[in-house]
């Protein structure tokens, strides 16, 4: 049985591939244009925004859970973040830290060896 959060089959993947603003890709539309198209004239702008609210706080809450299970039950995590770090991963959440965070991290590494090179 595989214990690894990620690889449930009650989870959905892409879970682990939503970025900081509530998209998987850059290109990703929160709110489809067929589904505006079906909402009265008047009421279309109001409508929009508030499902595009909705949706993005859903995304970021589904982006929190996968890391929330990643960070407190995966018992790979740190090879997971390893290998991220080692691939230079461009997205996603690995090892329980989201993009943003491993590039602080990264950041960090690279401070504390240049400081070690200076000594």
């Amino acid at each position: 049985m595989n214990r690894l959060p990620c690889k449930q089959p009650d989870v959905d993947p892409d879970d682990w591939f939503i970025g900081k603003d509530g998209r998987q890709y850059a290109d990703d539309e929160l709110f489809p244009e067929e589904e505006f198209e079906n909402v009265a004239l008047e009421a279309r702008a109001t409508y929009r925004e508030g499902r595009e609210d909705m949706i993005l706080r859903a995304n970021l809450r589904r982006r929190r859970h996968a890391k929330d299970a990643c960070f407190t039950s995966c018992p790979a995590r740190l090879e997971c973040l390893a290998g991220a770090f080692e691939r230079d991963e461009p997205h996603g959440t690995w090892g329980g830290y989201y993009t943003e965070e491993r590039r602080e991290i990264e950041k960090a590494r690279f401070e504390r060896a240049r400081r070690t090179l200076r000594s």
